[in-house]
């Protein structure tokens, strides 16, 4: 009876790991899209906060399927 217990819970865990996994967000987009693009704003603002020349918190960065968008402002004059 025990083993059948701990199978079912596993098996429900699977189940709901699958369902959360295939499901999409409103823009129609997988959970792992998601999850690229927020590794790539990450890797992106990581380089603006290393840049000397350049302030990370005057720089926006967003990424929607790939395409990293920046907006802010930089002294050019650096």
């Amino acid at each position: 009876m025990r083993k059948f217990k701990i199978m079912m819970a596993l098996f429900l865990c699977v189940g709901i790991l699958c369902v959360f996994c295939s499901c999409q967000t409103p823009a129609g987009r997988s959970a792992g899209q998601v999850v690229d693009d927020g590794t790539i704003t990450s890797k992106v603002k990581t380089k603006l906060f290393n840049d000397a020349l350049v302030s990370g918190f005057a720089i926006s960065v967003k990424t929607f399927q790939g395409e990293v968008t920046l907006t802010g402002g930089v002294d050019w004059r650096a």
